[in-house]
């Protein structure tokens, strides 16, 4: 059932106990709108494929879709659900000249510019499109970014329609990172293909998908719930960068395990240390963690750099296995670690206190409360440097690189 909630703000409610891998929703697959559902018989349209252009993202297809849905009004059979939906975003797109200052970040204030940049080129791009699917309130860039937002943040993935479908009352359901990690774990075989209500003990959970006759989409509980809590889904292993860029808000700082900062080896140039960013080699970033520790690939890295004058086939073997090589080389690798978070804090024209602070005073300190992209865009920077503290502190304390032992 519908509901909000402290933290989260809208979202759904178990309506009874719910065991892990029980479905807790089903939707009829008539009533997922994606880009080839077939238009209503009453729609003066008629051929909604006929008057687009070859090679048309599949998201943007969906767009169109959905704001010549809501041209209709009243007559769509979309309307109820067009109306339901939030009337504006917060994604990166989003943004205006304010709330991108805002995020401080130099490698995202350019991410953000770049979403919003790439939105406008678009929309004009498809004038001639819009004239022919929507009508002109419908044609505006404000109308256009609101339906890139609705479908950038509420979609789930359908193996026929590459942008996803709009799923009535399943797009209520919020994002908590992990949801049900480490329950139900044990000895036995995974039950595949449940139905209805049976529980799914021990293998992984399905995420949101079609049941096997097509008839409905189902989403199933991560984990058990008690009536009366908010139920989640995982949206994936999402950066608080991407979470903002594609859904529009910002994790609670620390409570996003897959949330991580690029740390570079010394002498790396900017553009080696932005490579990070884009890719990851085959042990993972070069990163610290939401909780401050370092990744495996970052010890193993520095470990190895610092063991340059004790270097032996038995101490490179240590450091590339990621283990510490000698006590004055582990210094000096947590040394740099501290030292390279500290510059990326220092060069930021506010503190994490002062965020917080600016955050607390405007009641927005918690996700349910953003609702301005500025807002979202200092929840972020709080968030990036709340992260670099705590690899700051754990670096000075000796208990930031991973403990092998």
């Amino acid at each position: 059932m519908a509901a909000r909630f402290p933290g989260t703000g809208r979202g759904l409610a178990a309506a009874r106990d719910l065991a892990r891998g029980e479905a807790f929703l089903r939707i009829p697959a008539s009533c997922l709108l994606t880009a080839n559902t077939p238009l209503g018989g009453e729609d003066p349209l008629q051929d909604f494929d006929a008057v687009l252009p070859t090679g048309l993202r599949p998201e943007h297809r969906l767009a169109l879709r959905l704001l010549h849905e809501r041209g209709r009004g009243a007559a769509s059979p979309w309307a109820l659900y067009v109306a339901a939906c939030p009337s504006s975003y917060t994604t990166l797109e989003n943004f205006d000249a304010a709330a991108v200052e805002a995020l401080q970040v130099p490698a995202m204030r350019a991410r953000a510019e770049q979403a919003r940049q790439a939105a406008r080129e678009a929309h004009a791009s498809l004038e001639k499109v819009l004239e022919a699917v929507a009508p002109p309130a419908e044609r505006t860039l404000e109308a256009f970014l609101w339906a890139c937002g609705t479908v950038a943040s509420r979609t789930c993935s359908v193996p026929w329609c590459p942008a996803g479908a709009l799923v009535p009352v399943g797009d209520l359901v919020n994002h908590k990172p992990r949801e049900g990690e480490g329950e139900g774990e044990g000895e036995g075989e995974g039950i595949e293909g449940t139905e209805g209500t049976e529980a799914n003990e021990f293998g992984p959970v399905p995420p949101p998908s079609l049941d096997p006759d097509g008839s409905f989409f189902t989403f199933r509980a991560l984990r058990s719930y008690a009536a009366g809590e908010e139920v989640f889904v995982t949206y994936g292993a999402h950066k608080n960068a991407a979470l903002l860029e594609h859904y529009g808000f910002v994790a609670d700082p620390g409570a996003n395990p897959d949330d991580w900062v690029a740390v570079p080896l010394p002498g790396d140039s900017p553009a080696a240390a932005a490579a990070v960013e884009a890719s990851a080699g085959s042990r993972g970033p070069r990163c610290v963690h939401a909780d401050g520790s370092a990744s495996f690939a970052l010890a193993c890295a520095l470990r190895t750099w610092f063991a340059t004058g004790e270097r032996n086939s038995h101490n490179v073997f240590l450091a590339e296995a990621g283990m510490p090589v000698s006590p004055a080389s582990e210094a000096l690798a947590l040394a740099h670690v501290a030292a390279c978070c500290r510059a990326a804090s220092d060069a930021l024209p506010t503190s994490a206190a002062e965020d917080a602070a600016w955050l607390a005073n405007r009641g927005m300190h918690r996700a349910a409360d953003a609702s301005s992209c500025e807002v979202q865009a200092v929840r972020w920077r709080h968030a990036y440097k709340r992260l670099l503290l705590a690899a700051i502190a754990r670096a000075e304390a000796g208990t930031c690189f991973p403990d092998l032992a």
